[in-house]
């Protein structure tokens, strides 16, 4: 049984960038989990790209062979992946972003983890809160995605890269509030607008 460390990367306009990444054990090769992981994403993409702008779009799906023991990278695969958001209306500003909790049968924060979706469109607002039938497909698209991995005999994990404990997810939630991440907010590279007193 090999431990996986399995990442989605894309990009956003004005040269940012969003990833996200998922643990998985499984007796799969590195070739057949990183087909598995493609795969599972492109679940994901099919299913969510209406939520996605344009110019949001998934590049690659990369696979790592983690040592349980230490959380080093063993070994690693890349696969190319063009896929383009369909949304029509404009992307939501890159630090806005939804949350997808992770939970286990584990109590506390050991049992707890998270990624960020990527960048939304402005027609998924609500007032302050994600369109209530956004959250729905965004929980179908996600759930396409687990199932695909499943699916293909690689078990979705939580690993603590501190305690190198594993913990198989036993479910996922979305809610409807808006959630930060600032990494890809500090990627985007704005222009001033200067003023004398």
């Amino acid at each position: 049984m090999a431990l996986y460390k399995c990442v989605a990367h894309g990009v956003q306009p004005n040269g940012g960038t969003w990833s996200f990444s998922q643990f998985c054990n499984s007796a799969l090769s590195l070739s057949a989990a990183a087909s598995a992981w493609d795969t599972a994403v492109g679940a994901y993409w099919s299913a969510a790209s209406a939520h996605h702008a344009a110019g949001v779009a998934l590049v690659s799906t990369t696979v790592y062979t983690i040592d349980p023991a230490t959380g080093e990278a063993t070994a690693v695969q890349t696969t190319g992946h063009s896929a383009a958001g369909t949304g029509a209306t404009a992307q939501l500003p890159p630090g806005v972003a939804v949350v997808v909790s992770k939970e286990t049968v584990q109590p506390g924060r050991d049992g707890r983890g998270r990624f960020f979706l990527p960048p939304l469109v402005a027609g998924d607002l609500s007032g302050v809160f994600i369109l209530a039938g956004t959250v729905t497909t965004l929980v179908a698209a996600v759930k396409a995605m687990y199932d695909s991995l499943v699916g293909a005999s690689m078990t979705p994990v939580l690993y603590g890269f501190r305690s190198h404990i594993i913990f198989n997810l036993s479910g996922f939630h979305i809610d409807n509030k808006w959630d930060q991440q600032s990494n890809r907010q500090n990627k985007i590279i704005g222009t001033r607008t200067s003023s004398a007193l």
